[in-house]
């Protein structure tokens, strides 16, 4: 027994992903007299990984056209800051032309200063795992034309990544709504003094200045919007994060079905401390601290916690309204560093959280599981799919996949496998019409007009 469960543990740990085709390409470059030969390798290197990076997205079935249109339309828009800095250079008033005598010094800098942040834009060589060059020449009768011809392995995931980037889409997980909730904790200082009644008249001020900011930030990620948490919601909040830390996700129901489920909670505090205060000219010295916990309501996880900068500032309070104002904007200020980078915060921690389970039936062995996990990491490579075999139990295998985007959309990927042929012996099929399950049956040889049935008893042969 323990002989055969060191083999189940070792083959599970195999690799057996086979290393992606090399792609091919051929690029040439016009170069000028004092282009030196380093920089002439470079561009030449860089023009012909676009090219492999242009036949991978074809090879995946990715929109090509529309991602080099939106590549080229933002490094445009990004060079243009550079081009207006060098003209300035040569001319100062963007009214008048640059003058002929810098014309020539001034276009030769432009075109390298081009081809150099070209080159560099995207940062498109990270998607290239390995390349080796088949040759490197130039032309005998041109002199200045130069050609390269190289073989390039892409990282897949690393491609999908870049490709989201400019397509528009955005990779990490959809979300229903963010759940927003502050908390203002006082010492050595009552509500009035502060010229408000109770908390609610800053909290008010404040969930909608936070509101708004999470809008424009990161509004298109939430489908639902940014929504104040009240005492009811708040009860609903709590009461899901106390049932996600308790329930685990079933093979056929990936989520929990509610409707809080697939949102972010985000909840600040912000504590208030009186220093000092000066009778005489009605100035308080106050310290502001604060942090904000954001929880991820589908696992009652803690996605990130941030703290605000502490900040000490003096007020004089005039009139109630002024100094309440001035107190709420004090408030607001010290949170915005973290408010501001909220969507690169839940960008950065929200990646691959969702998941879902699929059972495959009839494998004969685990080369069979491994084919299918290979071409399932393919499918749904769109989508960040990371299929890991979890469970091996007779016939059953069970494989936990990991997985970014909209997920109506990342289940469609899972069609794709029904009646798929992973040899020209054995197809899957999905079981009962469930959308996790599958199963693996032989199918009909040429020349045999009976189909070889699995035994489904049999269980996984290691």
């Amino acid at each position: 027994m323990k002989y055969f469960g060191m083999v189940i543990t070792i083959s599970l740990l195999l690799n057996l992903s086979v290393e992606a085709k090399a792609l091919q390409a051929e690029s040439k470059f016009l170069s000028k007299d004092d282009d030196k030969l380093s920089f002439i390798k470079k561009q030449l290197i860089s023009n012909a990984f676009k090219m492999v990076i242009d036949k991978k997205l074809k090879e995946m079935n990715l929109d090509s056209t529309t991602f080099w249109q939106n590549y080229n339309a933002k490094f445009e828009e990004n060079f243009s800051r550079i081009k207006d800095s060098l003209r300035a250079k040569y001319q100062p008033d963007p009214e008048k032309e640059i003058p002929p005598k810098m014309m020539d010094q001034y276009e030769s800098t432009l075109r390298k200063k081009r081809l150099i942040s070209k080159s560099r834009y995207g940062r498109l060589s990270r998607v290239i795992k390995s390349y080796s060059i088949e040759k490197f020449s130039k032309s005998i009768a041109l002199p200045n034309s130069h050609y390269i011809k190289l073989n390039a392995n892409v990282d897949e995931k690393r491609l999908a990544e870049v490709y989201y980037k400019f397509i528009g889409v955005s990779s990490i997980r959809a979300f229903d709504k963010v759940f927003v909730d502050t908390k203002i904790v006082l010492k050595n200082i009552t509500w009035t003094e502060l010229g408000v009644t109770t908390q609610n008249d800053f909290l008010n001020v404040l969930n909608k200045s936070w509101r708004e900011k999470i809008e424009l930030k990161a509004g298109d990620i939430f489908s639902g919007g940014v929504q104040v948490v009240d005492n009811i919601k708040r009860d609903e909040i709590n009461k899901q994060l106390e049932m996600s830390s308790k329930i685990s996700d079933t093979l056929n129901s990936p989520d929990a079905v509610n409707e809080i489920s697939d949102s972010l909670y985000v909840k600040s505090i912000i504590n208030i401390k009186n220093i000092d205060f000066d009778d005489q000219t009605m100035e308080y010295f106050l310290h502001f601290s604060g942090g904000m916990l954001i929880f991820d309501l589908k696992n009652g996880s803690v996605v990130n916690h941030l703290d605000f900068p502490p900040v000490e500032l003096k007020f004089t309070r005039l009139d109630d309204h002024s100094f309440s104002s001035s107190i709420a904007q004090a408030m607001f200020e010290m949170a915005l560093p973290v408010v501001d980078n909220f969507r690169k915060v839940v960008e950065e921690n929200v990646k691959l959280k969702q998941n879902f389970e699929l059972a495959i039936e009839g494998a004969k062995n685990l080369d069979e599981v491994y084919q299918i996990q290979k071409i399932l990491k393919e499918l749904g490579v769109l989508y960040f799919f990371n299929p890991e075999i979890s469970e091996v139990n007779n016939s059953v295998v069970i494989m936990n996949v990991n997985y970014s985007g909209v997920k109506e959309k990342a289940f469609a990927v899972l069609n794709k496998l029904e009646n798929l042929k992973i040899d020209e012996e054995r197809q899957l099929l999905r079981k009962n019409n469930l959308p996790f399950s599958f199963e693996l049956k032989s199918v009909e040889l040429k020349g045999d007009n009976k189909s070889k049935e699995v035994n489904q008893n049999s269980g996984v042969n290691l």
